[in-house]
């Protein structure tokens, strides 16, 4: 009995290890799938990093209270006018922000203000 016993273990033991090694390759040929897919996904989206709610919600010229003050966290390119406060974009560093009286509202309106070269000169924020 234990000679039928052991060769009994035995063909359990090679269906199990044959179901995994199937298993093993339709899983590897899956992920070969996904990963194609997903390379071709990328390259056909433009290489988007990032895209948030917020930008497909608001018009390009609307900003709210806190974008605003995330711009305001990092260096600034341009000189900025948020409704009567000046921000020189040369003197100013992120650590300044508490040091601006800047109104709080829920939205601002961008609008670029270009010089005669047509190049931005200054960007105003009214807010509403």
């Amino acid at each position: 009995m234990s000679s039928l016993d052991g060769a009994i273990e035995q063909a359990i033991g090679v269906i199990l290890f044959s179901i995994a090694v199937v298993l093993l390759v339709v899983g590897a040929g899956r992920i070969n799938k996904l990963s194609k897919a997903m390379t071709v996904e990328r390259v056909s989206e433009g290489d988007i990093a990032y895209e948030s709610v917020a930008d497909l919600t608001y018009p390009d010229d609307e900003v709210t209270y806190a974008e605003l003050m995330v711009i305001l966290s990092s260096a600034l390119q341009y000189d900025l006018d948020i409704d009567g406060v000046l921000i020189d974009a040369d003197t100013y560093t992120p650590a300044l922000i508490s040091e601006y009286a800047i109104p709080v509202f829920s939205h601002y309106r961008q609008t670029m203000q270009f010089d005669s070269d047509g190049k931005v000169s200054y960007i105003t924020y009214r807010g509403y």
